[in-house]
C-alpha cells in the first residue's frame, strides 16, 4: 500500500513539475484623444490608471484574459484609445465620464 502511495506521489510532482504556464501576451493601450483618463481593471484584482500624459502602457496578460477600460474624466467629447496585441490593433471610444468597455485577449 505504501509502494502504491508513493508511487502515485512521484506521478504527481512529476507531472507538475512538467506542466507548461501560458504565455504572456504584451497588450498596450494608448490614448488617442487630447485628453483623458481611463481606470483599468485586468487580471483578477489589478487595477491601473492611464492618463494623456502617460500615453501609454503595455500590461503583460495571458491569452484569453478579459480587460475592462473605464472612462474617469468628466470631460466633453469622447475619449479614442487604442489597444494593441501581438495579433490585433484596434480603436475603441468611450462617449462619457463612467462609460467601459471589455476586451477578450485573443489566443495565439
Amino acid at each position: 500500500m505504501k509502494f502504491k502511495f508513493l508511487l502515485a506521489l512521484v506521478a504527481v510532482v512529476c507531472f507538475s513539475c512538467t506542466k507548461e504556464s501560458a504565455p504572456l501576451v504584451p497588450v498596450e493601450i494608448t490614448i488617442v484623444s487630447k485628453s483623458g483618463i481611463l481606470e483599468i481593471h485586468y487580471t483578477p484584482d489589478r487595477i491601473d490608471t492611464l492618463t494623456k500624459k502617460q500615453g501609454s502602457m503595455t500590461l503583460q496578460m495571458l491569452d484569453g484574459d478579459l480587460i475592462t477600460i473605464k472612462r474617469i474624466c468628466p470631460e466633453a467629447g469622447a475619449l479614442e484609445y487604442n489597444i494593441k496585441t501581438p495579433t490585433s490593433s484596434y480603436l475603441s471610444i468611450l462617449m462619457k465620464n463612467g462609460d467601459e468597455n471589455r476586451h477578450l485577449i485573443p489566443k495565439y
